[in-house]
């Protein structure tokens, strides 16, 4: 069952999305959905990604350097309301009982109020998050894991309780 769910722009943090996804999976094994290895060709992608995120206890966000940027036109992709990215993490923010977490990679500054479209500005009332590169990443890889884990642990613990 995937319980926590990736969320990321390939442009922006792909690599980074996927040294996550790994060091995840060590940590939770088949848990983790990552969107490229899942869908497979004439997979209904849309449908796939809202399954999986209704039924998931985690989403984190990897945010980049380039996660606000531009298209083509000029555009951010953000502000569009088909963005796949921007329909994953407004998706996510309507559920209540899903931890929403959102984390810095590639030296990412957090995104301001201003910045985002209406149903993604839930997102900055978590706390952020920072994943660096180099000596200190282990420290903050086991500090997330550990967060997530009792997100995982919590959530897996209400229908115990209410049974």
């Amino acid at each position: 069952m995937d319980r926590i769910f990736v969320s990321y722009r390939r442009s922006d943090a792909g690599g980074y999305a996927r040294n996550l996804v790994n060091d995840l999976r060590r940590r939770f094994g088949n848990q983790v959905f990552q969107d490229v290895e899942r869908s497979r060709p004439g997979d209904q992608f849309k449908a796939q990604i809202a399954r999986v995120l209704a039924r998931c206890d985690v989403v984190v966000v990897v945010i980049g350097p380039d996660w606000l940027a531009r298209d083509e036109h000029g555009r951010r992709r953000l502000d569009d309301p088909d963005d796949l990215l921007r329909q994953e993490i407004a998706t996510a923010l309507r559920r209540d009982d899903v931890a929403v977490l959102p984390v810095l990679v590639g030296g990412a500054p957090q995104p301001l109020r201003t910045d985002l479209p209406v149903d993604l500005k839930p997102l900055l009332e978590s706390t952020t998050y920072r994943l660096d590169e180099g000596m200190q990443r282990q420290g903050q890889l086991d500090f997330l894991v550990r967060t997530i884990r009792e997100h995982i642990d919590a959530r897996s613990a209400l229908p115990a309780a209410l049974a």
